[in-house]
């Protein structure tokens, strides 16, 4: 997801949003509603969220 407020890793959703000039913290947010919509899933590996795209 790379949420990360100050390094977000390279080609995550949290690194778009801040070459954009959002925060990442919006994916906080984001995210749980994408999920209770049904439009992805997300998985933890270690300290990272995986944010997976459920194809319909």
């Amino acid at each position: 997801m790379g949420a990360s407020r100050d390094n977000p890793p390279e080609n995550s959703l949290g690194a778009i949003l801040k070459r954009e000039g959002q925060t990442p913290q919006q994916l906080s947010y984001l995210i749980p509603i994408l999920i209770d919509q049904g439009f992805c899933s997300f998985s933890k590996e270690g300290k990272a969220f995986i944010v997976n795209y459920i194809k319909k």
